[in-house]
C-alpha cells in the first residue's frame, strides 16, 4: 500500500500528537505576535501598500478583485477585512507582506479567524520573501459562521525571514478575515479567542432592526439564543409603539415558538419596539436588545421616472412640463427653489385653454396628489401659479371623467424652502391619466405655472417577489413568495417557462389565498416566468394585474468538485475514487501517491483546478492493464428527472501523456470513450460533455433512473495490450440540461 503512504502518514499523525502532548501549555501574555499591529483590522491602513503589511498580488487573473474594510462582520474589535476575489485561477490574492522573522527548524503557529458568505474554501501558507520555499500549505473551508483557522509547522528556510500568503480566489464567494495571529511554538487554544457574540441572546431579528415599510400583518421572528432548546418557557417577547415599555421590560408573553404574530393590525406609518429574553437555566433570562421598525405608509409616492407629462405650451426649453415630476428644485426635505429653470411655464402666446396633463406608466389607485405651486422670485407680484383648475383623469385617455370638490391651488410665496400647500383627494379612483386645465392665475397676464407635483397611490399589486427578479441559480424545489396588494383576497399565480404565455395570462394558472406558491417541482437551467393577479370580486376593478417576474434554476448537479477531500481518513481522495491498488490488472492511481505534507504537497491538486481550490490527479499505466477509478453514488442517482441530459467532466493532460483512449463508465458496464484518443495529451482545461443516451445507446443498457457507480478510466478492460502511462487531471463532474 506504500502507494498511498496510509502508515507513514499515520505514524507522522501519532507523532505530532505525542509532541504536543509533551509540549505546555502557554498563555496569551506569554505570546508575542508577530503579525503586524493592525491586526484586527482596526485601523484602515492603506492595504495596497507595498511598504509593509496586508497588500494583494498584482496580477491580471485577479482583475476587479477588493479588499475592504468591514464594520457590518468581525469577530475581535468592530471591524474586520473584507476580501472580493474574483476570477477562476488560484493566485496569491493576499498576501502578509512583512518580514517576519523565523528561526529555522522552530515550529511557529499562524492563526486566523475566518467566515464566508456561503460555504467556500480558502489556502493559507508560509513562504521565504525571496519566494524560495513554500511550506504549511493548507486548505480550509469556511462556513457562514466564524471559526479560527490554524497551521503550525517548522521554518525551512535559511531565509529566515517569510510572509504569509492567502489564496482566496478560484471562486467569487465573498470572505473576511479578523483577530489574525503569528506566533512561535505549537497551536494553543487560549491564544487567538477574540470575545466571542453572547450566544444565549435573541438574535436575527425578522425584520431587521430599524427596518422600514413593514407589513401591518407582520410576523416577527428571531434566531433562538444557544440555551433555550431544553427549556419552556423558551422565550419572553416585549411589543409596544412605546420604547420605554419594552426596554423597562413592561409585561412580556412568554411563549415557546421563535415566531410572535402580532396581534392586531399595526397602524400605517408608525415605529414599533420589541424585545425577546432567552431562558436560561443560570441565570433565568437573558436580557435581549431592543429592536424597532416602522410600518409601510398609507399610501406611496410614484416615482417621477414613472411619468410623463405634457403641456398644452412651454415658455422656453428650460421651463418643460417634465420639470414638475423630475424633483427639480426640490431639497432632501422636500422644499422648492425660487429657480424659474425648476418649474414649468406655459407660453403667453400659446393655445388656449392652458393645460399640464400627467401619464402614468400603468393604472394606479390614486391616493392624493401634493403641489407646489410656481414658485419664481416675482410670483407675489406677477401671479403665474394657477388659482382656479379643472381636473380630469382616465384609465385610456380617451374617457375622461371631471374630479368633483376641486380646490383653489394656493399661490406659493416666491421664497426658497417653498414647501408643498396644496393636497387634491383623489379618494381611491383609478387612473392612468390626470389633467390640468388652467381656468385662472393668480396674477394678470396670460401665463400659467406649476413647481411640482407628486402622486401617491395605494399598493394594490403583487411587489417584491421572492426570490427577487432576474434571480439565478435557484433551487429545484423553490417555493415562490410576494408581498400582497392591500385589497386583495385572492392571487392569481400565472406560472410557465414561456414568457409570452405569462404575459399573455394564457400560462396555467392557480389561484391561492396566501402570498406564496410552491413547493415546485422545476427543471436543472430553466427561466421560469410568473405572474400574480390581485383579485378582490367586492372591488372596482376587480383584478390588479401584476408583473412578469422570472428567475433560473441551477444550471448543474454536482456529481463531484473534488473540495470535500483531504489528506485524513476518511476523506481521502482514493477512499473515495476507488483505483488500481492491490490488483494486476488495474493500473490506476487516484491522487499523488507519496504527498510531502509538510512541503504543503496533499493527496489532492491545489494549483491546477478548474473550479474551486482541488482537482483529482489521476495516474495511469497501461502495459498490459487497464487504469479506471470509480466513485459509488451515495445520492443522486436518478439520473432522469429534473432535466438532466449531460453528463459533463473537465480534464487537463499533458502533451508527455501516452495516448491511451480515455473512458467514462457507469454501473461497471455502459462505457463511453473519448471522440479524440489523444484526449489524454490536451495540456489544456477541456470539457468533456456526454449526452446520456449514448450509456444507453449500443444495447449497453444501463438504468439511467438508478445510476450507483461512474468510473473514469484509461484503455479497454477487455483487450488488455502493451500500453503506457501518464496522469491526467479531473474536476468538476456534473449534470446538465441539454442545450436548447
Amino acid at each position: 500500500m506504500s502507494n498511498h503512504n496510509w502508515y507513514k502518514k499515520l505514524i507522522w499523525f501519532a507523532g505530532v500528537v505525542l509532541l504536543l502532548s509533551t509540549i505546555p501549555p502557554a498563555s496569551q501574555a506569554q505570546v508575542v505576535n508577530l503579525a503586524p499591529l493592525n491586526n484586527s483590522f482596526e485601523e484602515e491602513d492603506d492595504v495596497f501598500d507595498w511598504g509593509g503589511g496586508w497588500v494583494t498580488w498584482n496580477s491580471d487573473a485577479g482583475n476587479g478583485s477588493t479588499i475592504t474594510y468591514d464594520d457590518t462582520e468581525f469577530i475581535d474589535g468592530a471591524k474586520s477585512l473584507r476580501l472580493d476575489a474574483k476570477g477562476t485561477i488560484v493566485w496569491d490574492f493576499m498576501i502578509l507582506y512583512t518580514e517576519i522573522p523565523l528561526e529555522v527548524g522552530q515550529e511557529y503557529t499562524v492563526s486566523v479567524w475566518a467566515k464566508a458568505a456561503e460555504a467556500r474554501n480558502f489556502v493559507m501558507l508560509l513562504k521565504a520573501m525571496d519566494n524560495s520555499t513554500t511550506w504549511g500549505n493548507t486548505t480550509f473551508n469556511l462556513t457562514e459562521e466564524w471559526a479560527e483557522f490554524t497551521i503550525t509547522a517548522q521554518a525551512q528556510n535559511q531565509n529566515s525571514n517569510v510572509k504569509v500568503i492567502i489564496h482566496c480566489a478560484g471562486t467569487e464567494i465573498p470572505m473576511w478575515l479578523d483577530s489574525f495571529y503569528v506566533y512561535e511554538g505549537p497551536y494553543v487554544e487560549s491564544i487567538n479567542k477574540p470575545e466571542l457574540p453572547v450566544q444565549g441572546k435573541a438574535t436575527d431579528p425578522k425584520p431587521e432592526t430599524e427596518a422600514t415599510d413593514v407589513p401591518r400583518d407582520v410576523v416577527l421572528s428571531w434566531t433562538p439564543g444557544e440555551f433555550v432548546a431544553e427549556l419552556s418557557p423558551k422565550h419572553k417577547v416585549f411589543f409596544s409603539e412605546n420604547f420605554d415599555d419594552v426596554n423597562d421590560g413592561i409585561g412580556g408573553i412568554t411563549q415557546d415558538p421563535n415566531i410572535y404574530p402580532v396581534d392586531t393590525i399595526l397602524d400605517f406609518g408608525k415605529t414599533y419596539y420589541w424585545r425577546v429574553d432567552e431562558a436560561d437555566s443560570t441565570s433565568g433570562w437573558e436580557q435581549g436588545l431592543v429592536w424597532q421598525f416602522t410600518v409601510e405608509p398609507f399610501a406611496y409616492l410614484i416615482p417621477g421616472e414613472n411619468i410623463t407629462a405634457t403641456a398644452s405650451s412651454s415658455y422656453n426649453e428650460s421651463t418643460g412640463p417634465e420639470n414638475t415630476v423630475n424633483g427639480s428644485g426640490l431639497d432632501a426635505d422636500d422644499l422648492h427653489s425660487a429657480e424659474q429653470k425648476d418649474m414649468w411655464l406655459s407660453s403667453p402666446t400659446g393655445p388656449q385653454p392652458t393645460w399640464i396633463q400627467y401619464e402614468f406608466d400603468r393604472i394606479y389607485k390614486l391616493h392624493e396628489m401634493w403641489l407646489w405651486n410656481f414658485n419664481q422670485a416675482f410670483e407675489l407680484v406677477l401671479g403665474f401659479g394657477l388659482k382656479d383648475v379643472t381636473i380630469e383623469y382616465s384609465a385610456d385617455g380617451i374617457d375622461w371623467v371631471e374630479l368633483a370638490g376641486v380646490p383653489e391651488f394656493a399661490q406659493a410665496s416666491g421664497a426658497v424652502g417653498y414647501a408643498h400647500d396644496t393636497t387634491l383627494d383623489f379618494g381611491g379612483l383609478a387612473a392612468k391619466y390626470v389633467k390640468i386645465t388652467a381656468n385662472s392665475n393668480w396674477g394678470f397676464l396670460n401665463q400659467y405655472g406649476l413647481s411640482e407635483v407628486g402622486f401617491f397611490y395605494i399598493p394594490l399589486r403583487a411587489r417584491e417577489p421572492q426570490p427577487e427578479s432576474g434571480a439565478t441559480g435557484m433551487d429545484l424545489d423553490v417555493t415562490l413568495g410576494f408581498r400582497a396588494g392591500r385589497e386583495a383576497t385572492m392571487h392569481d399565480v400565472y406560472f410557465s417557462s414561456d414568457r409570452q404565455a405569462v404575459v399573455d395570462g394564457i400560462a396555467p394558472v392557480t389561484t391561492v389565498t396566501e402570498n406564496s406558491y410552491g413547493p415546485l417541482f422545476l427543471d436543472l437551467g430553466t427561466t421560469y416566468y410568473w405572474r400574480v393577479d390581485e383579485v378582490n370580486d367586492t372591488e372596482t376593478p376587480t383584478t390588479w394585474q401584476g408583473d412578469v417576474w422570472n428567475f433560473r434554476t441551477h444550471e448543474y448537479f454536482v456529481v463531484d468538485d473534488f473540495e470535500d477531500y483531504n489528506d485524513y481518513p476518511p476523506v481521502e481522495i482514493f477512499s473515495t475514487w476507488i483505483d488500481g491498488y492491490g490488483t494486476t490488472t488495474n493500473g490506476s492511481t487516484a491522487g499523488y501517491p507519496d504527498p510531502d505534507f509538510l512541503a504543503g504537497e496533499h493527496y489532492v491538486e491545489t494549483t491546477i483546478v478548474h473550479g474551486g481550490a482541488q482537482s483529482m490527479p489521476l495516474f495511469y499505466d497501461n502495459n498490459f492493464k487497464y487504469s479506471e477509478a470509480a466513485m459509488t453514488l451515495s445520492s443522486q442517482r436518478d439520473w432522469t428527472v429534473r432535466g438532466v441530459g449531460v453528463l459533463s467532466l473537465w480534464f487537463y493532460g499533458d502533451a508527455a501523456n501516452a495516448a491511451e483512449r480515455m473512458y467514462v463508465a457507469l454501473n461497471g458496464s455502459a462505457v463511453v470513450y473519448h471522440d479524440d484518443p489523444s484526449a489524454a495529451q490536451i495540456a489544456t482545461w477541456t470539457e468533456w460533455p456526454i449526452d446520456l443516451q449514448e450509456f444507453a445507446a449500443q444495447g449497453q443498457g444501463v438504468n439511467l433512473a438508478n445510476v450507483n457507480t461512474i468510473a473514469i478510466g484509461f484503455g479497454d478492460k477487455n483487450n488488455l495490450q502493451a500500453g503506457g502511462s501518464g496522469m491526467v487531471f479531473f474536476d468538476d463532474i456534473r449534470l446538465y440540461r441539454p442545450a436548447q
